[in-house]
């Protein structure tokens, strides 16, 4: 067991040398390649690395944040992210016009713009809805559904 420690560590800063980690999600991988490694230590570890500045949930949160808003996901699939991960949801929500402008891009880049006729509505309305757009904003993205002739 007292050969864990300094292997534990490294293990633990070539993780988080890749990327940043939640505390659970290092602790998952941790526990998952040391089983061998009591509870306390693993624990103690993972404290360690934070006070030294290593491992910060408020940095992988951010990351997510940001990869987040890159991907055009929206703020039902970033919850969802962070809730896996073990993190708080972010203290301030997101401005809903830059939501709405994020989604409207989205459209752009995706579609082409709006949805010409029905199918393309719901189409359309099941991809945002998908990136975890809320309802709401989708229906005042793509405005009235179009029927026009495709009821069939």
């Amino acid at each position: 067991m007292g050969e864990a420690g300094p292997a534990l560590r490294e293990a633990a800063l070539r993780l988080l040398a890749r990327r940043e980690h939640s505390q659970r999600e290092l602790a998952q991988k941790l526990r998952k390649r040391f089983p061998e490694v009591p509870g306390e230590q693993l624990e103690a570890e993972l404290k360690a690395l934070a006070e030294a500045g290593y491992q910060s949930d408020a940095r992988r949160q951010a990351s997510l944040i940001r990869q987040a808003e890159l991907r055009g996901q929206g703020p039902g699939r970033l919850e969802a992210k962070l809730r896996a991960e073990g993190l708080p949801s972010p203290e301030t929500p997101e401005d809903p016009s830059a939501l709405e402008a994020r989604l409207a891009a989205l459209q752009q880049q995706r579609f082409g713009g709006a949805p010409s006729d029905a199918k393309a509505w719901q189409k359309q309305a099941r991809f945002f809805a998908y990136r975890g757009f809320p309802p709401g904003l989708i229906r005042r993205c793509l405005g009235e559904i179009p029927w026009g002739d495709s009821e069939a």
